[in-house]
C-alpha cells in the first residue's frame, strides 16, 4: 500500500512539473527591426559607424546589434535580405528604445517626423527611423560665420 500511494504521488508530482512548464515559458518576443538614414553633426554617417539600440531587456551581444554603416550615411536597408538593427531580448511592449552612434546617444525620428530620445518598442515590426547625432549649423551660421571670419581676419 505505502509503494502504491508513493508511485501515485510521484506520478501527480511529474505531471503537475510538466503541465507547468508550458504555462511559465513564454515564447520571446519578435525583435524590432530598423533602418534609416544617420547623421553626425549634420552629415552622412562614415562607413564603419556604430549604431546600437539599448532598452530594459535589449541584448546587445547578438547579430544585428550594434550594426555597422556599411553605406555612407545609412544603417541597414528596406529590402527583405539588408542587414537590419535589431532590438532582441526579453522586451515588453513599449519599452523606449534608445539609439546610439559610435557611443554616443542619438534623436530619433520617422521619415517627416519630430525628433525624440526614444522609439517604443513594437514586437515584429521592421520601421524606417532615422538618426541624428549632434546639430547641423543653422544655415545663417554656414552663410555669416565665413564673412565673419573674414572680415576679422582683415
Amino acid at each position: 500500500m505505502l509503494k502504491l500511494v508513493l508511485r501515485s504521488s510521484i506520478i501527480l508530482l511529474l505531471c503537475v512539473v510538466f503541465l507547468a512548464i508550458p504555462v511559465l515559458a513564454q515564447p520571446p518576443s519578435l525583435p524590432h527591426s530598423f533602418y534609416g538614414a544617420v547623421t553626425v553633426n549634420g552629415q552622412p554617417a562614415p562607413i564603419g559607424a556604430q549604431v546600437e539600440v539599448r532598452g530594459a531587456g535589449v541584448r546587445d551581444d547578438v547579430q544585428g546589434n550594434p550594426l555597422s554603416v556599411t553605406e555612407l550615411g545609412l544603417y541597414g536597408g528596406p529590402g527583405a535580405f539588408d542587414p537590419k538593427l535589431m532590438a532582441q531580448g526579453d522586451i515588453t511592449e513599449d519599452t523606449p528604445l534608445e539609439f546610439y552612434v559610435d557611443g554616443v546617444r542619438a534623436e530619433c525620428a520617422l521619415p517627416g517626423g519630430e525628433w525624440q530620445t526614444t522609439f517604443p518598442f513594437e514586437s515584429g515590426e521592421v520601421t524606417e527611423l532615422n538618426l541624428r547625432v549632434g546639430d547641423a549649423p543653422s544655415p545663417v551660421a554656414r552663410i555669416f560665420l565665413p564673412l565673419i571670419f573674414r572680415l576679422y581676419m582683415r
